[in-house]
C-alpha cells in the first residue's frame, strides 16, 4: 500500500471513530441516561447500526450492508457499555479507531465496500462482535462503578477537547487530500 493511502486511511478511521463515537456515545448516551442502563446502552447502539445502512447508497455491497449494520449495532452496544462502566469516552473513540484502522488497511478501502466478502468471513467478525457485546454487557452490570449508578456526565472540557481535536483532524485531513490531489493530477 502507498504512503498516501495509508495516511489518509489512517486519518479518515481517526476522524469517523471520533465523530461516532462523539455522536452516539457522548450526545446520544448523555440525553440517553435519565431513562435507565438498558434504554441507554441498546438505542444507541440501534441508531449507530442503522446509520450504516447509509453506505449502501454509497455504492456498498448488499451482504456486506447488512452484516455490517449487524456487527455495529452489537460493536454499539459493547461501546456504549465500556463508556458507561469507564466513565470516559476515549476507550471508546481508541478501539472504533482500532477495529476501523484494521479493516481499512485489511481491505484498503474505508468502510464503502463494492466488492463482495465471503460469508465465512463476515460471519466470524459478526461472532466476534456478538460475544464482545456480551462480555461488555455484563462486565458494565456487574460492576459497581458505572456512569449510571455514579450520575456522571460528560464533562464540558472533554467534550470541547474532543471537538477542538475533530476539528484540526478535520482541517488536516482537507489539506493533506488538496495536496494528494494536487500532486496527482498537476504534477
Amino acid at each position: 500500500m502507498e504512503l498516501s493511502k495509508a495516511i489518509v486511511l489512517t486519518i479518515t478511521a481517526l476522524c469517523v471513530a471520533v465523530n461516532e463515537e462523539v455522536i452516539f456515545r457522548g450526545a446520544i448516551v448523555k440525553g440517553l441516561l435519565r431513562f435507565g442502563a438498558n434504554v441507554t446502552i441498546f438505542v444507541p447502539a440501534v441508531f449507530f447500526g442503522l446509520i450504516h445502512l447509509g453506505n449502501l447508497l454509497g455504492g456498498g455491497d448488499l451482504v456486506f450492508g447488512i452484516y455490517q449494520t449487524l456487527w455495529a449495532i452489537a460493536g454499539g452496544i459493547a461501546l456504549t457499555a465500556l463508556r458507561l462502566r469507564n466513565g470516559s469516552i476515549y476507550p471508546a473513540i481508541l478501539f472504533h479507531f482500532i477495529l476501523d484502522i484494521t479493516e481499512y488497511f485489511s481491505t484498503g478501502e474505508n468502510g464503502v465496500h463494492q466488492t463482495g466478502f465471503s460469508i465465512n468471513s463476515l460471519t466470524i467478525f459478526l461472532i466476534l462482535n456478538v460475544l464482545f457485546a456480551i462480555y461488555a454487557y455484563i462486565a458494565f452490570k456487574k460492576s459497581k462503578y458505572n456512569v449510571i449508578n455514579s450520575d456522571v456526565s460528560i464533562n464540558r472540557g472533554i467534550a470541547n477537547l474532543l471537538t477542538k481535536i475533530y476539528a484540526k483532524t478535520f482541517m488536516f485531513t482537507e489539506k493533506l487530500l488538496k495536496k494528494l490531489v494536487f500532486e496527482a493530477y498537476f504534477t
